[in-house]
């Protein structure tokens, strides 16, 4: 129950503009100009993430509460080795 409360943050399931980047939460999908790519829950936490932070740096540690919240063991490691596998817009 924990994890989809820390999930779910009011107004994030509206879609979200960055430039060309286009995100839905709503399909999980994220579109650049007209490339089109699912993605992985995860993968839009993250990306999500970093749209509302445009221009800004964002944390791993940041990154990581978004994705996971506070009760995930060691959330650097994971988050590092899923940014290595995030599809290419």
């Amino acid at each position: 129950m924990n994890g989809i409360v820390r999930r779910h943050r009011p107004g994030t399931d509206k879609p979200m503009v960055c430039g060309t980047l286009r995100y839905d939460p709503a399909s999980m999908q994220l579109t650049n100009g007209r490339s089109l790519v699912n993605i992985s829950r995860s993968e839009g936490l993250m990306i999500g993430e970093l749209i509302r932070n445009a221009g800004h740096p964002v944390s791993h540690d940041a990154l990581s509460e978004a994705i996971w919240g506070s009760h995930f063991p060691r959330p650097g490691t994971a988050l590092r080795y899923m940014s290595t596998f995030a599809p290419e817009a």
